[in-house]
């Protein structure tokens, strides 16, 4: 029988006893696409203007003055310059570095979570994961490009109005409210497909272009059992912040008492460092946990709507309420 409740209790176990999948879950949280709070986030924060802003401060790569610039440099102190484009191609190799992880991550903790699920005992370990997850590196790193540009460009479109007309006029609010309430459903709905475009890539082999078709297709013909998924998470998110402010208060809480017990200056800065520390390993090791049970969720939903045992719990209520009445009626 089909039941968010198993679902969640299913994914929350996997996740408790399998903390190496939290290794993935650190590096997966570095997409800001584990968790459903990422798609509020991303409405509360995003926007036209803050795309357009987001890639002009890239936009100095492509400028022919910054390599003029470097070429004189070279001229005048090659030793400084060098350094220079040191630490600029170290920077780069750690970005590029972390992009791979955290693609890999994503797709290690789906193909784990679905052997865990089956109980394919075999196949699991970092190692493993690990191996998967690059093996499907590219295209679901152009799922994630793709879906993050898609909804970059509703943002912006919402937003044209207000950039055009650079002002706050009720008529221009008006239709950025109207634009935001039509285009809130098209976002949505794009993060889940790509969910479950993911998912048939790793799960299913899909290609890219398979995966996007095979997950529309899903998550139209599940759309209902999706959205209804998608909230629970939200809210277990919601409710999960609540904890980790109350956990951090209760590790951070002694550091205070201590810092204010102490006046010497070096004793405070000690404290304090370790205090900041504990802050560090604790959101660290709850995001990991968090992201890995949202991701493990995404997934045996996915292969209950696979094996076509999705049932919404809207239908399951209409369903109910026939049979009720039935019984009446007889």
């Amino acid at each position: 029988m089909f039941s968010y409740r198993k679902i969640l209790r299913q994914a929350l176990n996997i996740t408790w006893h399998n903390k190496y999948l939290w290794f993935f879950g650190i590096f997966a949280a570095l997409l800001g696409a584990g968790g459903e709070y990422q798609i509020i986030n991303n409405i509360i924060e995003n926007n036209g203007e803050t795309t357009i802003t987001g890639l002009s401060r890239y936009s100095f790569i492509f400028e022919s003055e910054l390599w003029t610039n470097l070429g004189f440099s070279f001229a005048q102190d090659p030793r400084q310059a060098s350094i220079a484009l040191i630490v600029l191609l170290l920077t780069l190799a750690i970005f590029i570095f972390l992009v791979i992880l955290s693609i890999s991550s994503q797709a290690a903790i789906i193909d784990q979570a679905k052997k865990l699920f089956n109980k394919e005992k075999k196949e699991i370990g970092i190692s493993k994961g690990m191996l998967i997850g690059q093996s499907h590196f590219w295209p679901v790193l152009g799922i994630n490009i793709l879906i993050k540009l898609l909804i970059s460009f509703i943002f912006f479109l919402i937003a044209l109005p207000v950039i055009l007309t650079a002002g706050s006029n009720w008529i221009t609010l008006s239709v950025y409210v109207i634009l935001f309430l039509i285009f809130i459903p098209i976002i949505i709905s794009l993060s889940l497909i790509a969910k479950y475009s993911i998912a048939f890539i790793v799960i299913k082999k899909n290609t890219f272009l398979e995966s996007i078709k095979n997950g529309f297709k899903l998550f139209i013909n599940n759309c209902v059992v999706s959205l209804e998924m998608a909230i629970l998470l939200i809210l277990i998110n919601i409710v999960s912040v609540f904890i980790m402010l109350i956990l951090l208060f209760a590790v951070i809480a002694p550091f205070i008492i201590l810092g204010l017990i102490f006046s010497n200056f070096t004793i405070f800065w000690l404290i304090a460092f370790f205090a900041l520390t504990a802050l560090i390993i604790v959101l660290i090791l709850f995001g990991s946990m968090l992201n890995t049970f949202v991701i493990s969720s995404w997934t045996k939903l996915f292969l209950k709507l696979l094996e076509r045992k999705g049932k919404s719990k809207v239908k399951r209520l209409k369903e109910k309420t026939k049979r009720k009445t039935k019984r009446k009626k007889n």
